[in-house]
């Protein structure tokens, strides 16, 4: 999208073309509703045989919102992810860094990071947001969530006030509401309808619920119009299930147990014992992988013991999953090396040579003969 000025600026409708066809990708929820709004933008500019929109239009998959909503990205649709990672180590380290420093570095930017996670850690747990609702599930994810997402879920709560329930349909006990929402178009507001579907359950938290936005599938939140059925539904508390574990405050992140210099955690009893269990687990782990009956015996003893630990009887929807004979076949998807092609610029300099080599290495010069 940020490349329409340059392939299409010097179209004399150039403004309209933009409004038209960031409406396509971004207010399209159904790959149907794209296909339609694209081919009409491009009949009504005349813009069938433009390589640079035909190309776009056969990647549709790759780039367009409602194709990949289906797919949780944490909320991400570019490479912000590594181009953050690059933009933290990028104060620590540069091409002129040698080995034993990088190691050093390495360390202090690891350091950097985790302090700034246990001071956002404590803040979680310390402080607390008062409450700008009446509802019960407010507070429920303000004690659950951290500070930020917790933000993100008040947004989408405070956001109720603009939807309402147009029409309800039901077949066999799975309840279709249609989900109006007054948002700003151009200045002035119109009603966008939203179709929710909507499951009872035998109690609250079996209950399901599933938006056309797709915000869940796409970012782990529901979104306001989920939220309206919910409270129509007199539902006031978030089923756990969407309660995602990666948003929460209390979870345990592996990462803190990596053995470094500037944690305290290796010499504590804890760090201790932890490695003690991890060798131990590592051992059964190198015999049981030879066999597949082997394997599910040691998972299935892992399960009960899990259940001990806890205190919590382990079900079906147990944290160790049983991968069979077809599950293997399904998920062995081979990664090919990405293609090599030419690098741009100015090519690399070759290594420097010290007077002895040039001399060695020297061509003699081709004597002419007259």
């Amino acid at each position: 999208m940020k490349k329409l000025p340059e392939k299409l600026g010097s179209h004399k409708k150039y403004k309209l073309i933009k409004y038209r066809l960031k409406n396509a990708v971004y207010d399209s929820f159904i790959p149907s509703e794209f296909e339609d709004a694209w081919n009409r933008m491009l009949e009504r500019y005349q813009l069938q045989k433009n390589k640079w929109l035909i190309s776009l239009y056969l990647e549709r998959h790759r780039w367009v919102p409602c194709y990949v909503k289906d797919t949780f990205w944490a909320g991400m649709s570019t490479t912000q992810r590594s181009e953050s990672i690059n933009a933290f180590f990028d104060k620590y380290v540069n091409k002129k860094t040698t080995l034993k420093q990088f190691v050093e570095q390495y360390e202090n930017a690891l350091r950097d990071r985790a302090e700034k996670e246990n001071k956002e850690d404590f803040n979680s747990y310390n402080t607390h947001y008062q409450p700008i609702t009446r509802y019960a599930m407010e507070e429920q994810m303000r004690d659950v969530f951290t500070h930020v997402k917790f933000k993100e879920f008040r947004e989408e709560l405070t956001g109720k006030m603009y939807c309402g329930i147009g029409s309800v349909k039901s077949q066999d006990m799975v309840f279709e509401y249609e989900v109006l929402e007054d948002v700003m178009a151009n200045g002035r507001i119109i009603r966008k309808p939203f179709s929710v579907l909507f499951r009872k359950g035998d109690s609250e938290e079996e209950c399901d619920v599933r938006c056309k936005c797709r915000l869940f599938e796409f970012r782990g939140m529901l979104c306001r119009h989920a939220l309206t059925v919910l409270i129509h539904e007199k539902i006031y508390l978030v089923p756990n299930k969407y309660n995602l574990r990666r948003w929460r405050k209390d979870v345990k992140r592996k990462h803190t147990k990596v053995k470094v210099t500037y944690s305290d955690w290796v010499g504590s009893d804890e760090g201790r014992r932890y490695d003690r269990m991890c060798s131990a687990f590592s051992q059964v782990a190198d015999l049981a992988s030879e066999l597949e009956e082997k394997c599910n015996l040691v998972l299935n003893q892992v399960t009960e013991l899990m259940s001990e630990v806890t205190g919590k009887k382990s079900g079906p929807d147990s944290f160790i999953s049983t991968p069979g004979p077809s599950n293997s076949t399904k998920s062995s998807t081979k990664i090919l090396d990405p293609l090599v092609v030419r690098r741009k610029g100015r090519p690399s300099s070759k290594r420097l040579k010290s007077n002895v080599e040039e001399i060695i290495t020297k061509k003699p010069k081709k004597k002419k003969v007259c």
